[in-house]
């Protein structure tokens, strides 16, 4: 159990590092609110999503495996985030961070069940 604190905790700072370098690299300013919406659609999708989200989430408190389902649906809020940055605000390149914390989840939770099941 103490591998799989010290991996997240390890992709986590590589990650804070990787994205300290590449705001000072790009020049791309940091935002008081991480919970900028793009418009009212990105708004209400990223909130159906975590519904969705947290629906799974309760769910598998009963059902063993959807919490994979929960993870993947974070996943895909965090490119749906991306993707509506890239496609509406290209220009600030926060779609680049976007992208960093989501290849840092996806490792996260894939790693840990590898981890704890080797």
């Amino acid at each position: 159990m103490t591998e799989i604190i010290v991996f997240v905790i390890v992709v986590f700072a590589l990650e804070f590092l990787f994205v300290k370098f590449i705001r000072k690299k790009f020049n791309i300013t940091v935002y008081p609110n991480s919970e900028r919406y793009i418009n009212q659609t990105h708004k209400q999708s990223e909130r159906i999503l975590l519904l969705i989200a947290v629906t799974l989430f309760i769910l598998s408190y009963f059902f063993n495996y959807l919490i994979v389902g929960f993870a993947v649906t974070l996943l895909y809020a965090l490119v749906y985030r991306a993707y509506m940055e890239f496609r509406f605000e290209r220009e600030e390149r926060e779609y680049v961070i976007t992208i960093v914390k989501s290849l840092a989840f996806l490792v996260v939770i894939t790693g840990a069940p590898l981890i704890y099941f080797a």
